[in-house]
């Protein structure tokens, strides 16, 4: 039983009225995917004359992007929000040709680093089951040990452990 200092009161969320921070997060969302939907047409749009004043702001960000004398890393600030779309775009992208600058070579990153870290993971499972095979498995003597081989497979002795699986490095 755990006790609080102060008596429990049920929040906005949970008397099941949409608080004024849910409103500004739908709010956030909906925009967001606005904009990447804005980004998405600006990518492909070919028309110099396109009614959408946001397209041709997004057209001039792309260009920026280019010719940015500082980029991202000495801190233009116009750079890292353009950088920053496209990673979000990029993290939800499904599309094989997408036509957002980029958006081929942040997926790909994604994946490379995601292979990276699934492959760490797997060599700490393997290296923590093989420090696991060799200790000792508790103050028994050999002779039980044995016995116990004999009860669990039949009177044979247990098989080997499997051999690691192949390292896949290239």
């Amino acid at each position: 039983n755990f006790k609080h200092e102060h008596p429990l009161r049920p929040t906005g969320a949970a008397v099941g009225s949409a608080t004024q921070e849910d409103r500004e997060r739908v709010e956030r969302m909906q925009q967001l995917h606005r904009t990447m939907q804005l980004l998405v047409h600006a990518s492909a749009c070919s028309d110099r004359h396109c009614p959408s004043t946001n397209c041709m702001k997004v057209k001039a960000l792309f260009q920026h992007g280019l010719t940015c004398p500082t980029k991202v890393a000495g801190g233009c600030m116009l750079c890292r929000r353009m950088w920053n779309l496209l990673q979000i775009h990029a993290k939800g992208c499904r599309t094989p040709n997408c036509p957002v600058p980029r958006c081929r070579d942040l997926k790909e990153y994604r994946r490379r680093a995601a292979q990276v870290q699934e492959d760490r993971r797997r060599q700490a499972w393997m290296q923590m089951h093989r420090q696991q095979g060799m200790q000792p498995q508790g103050m028994q003597q050999p002779q039980q040990q044995g016995m116990q081989h004999t009860a669990a497979y039949g009177g044979a002795p247990p098989p080997p452990p499997p051999p690691p699986p192949p390292s896949r490095r290239g």
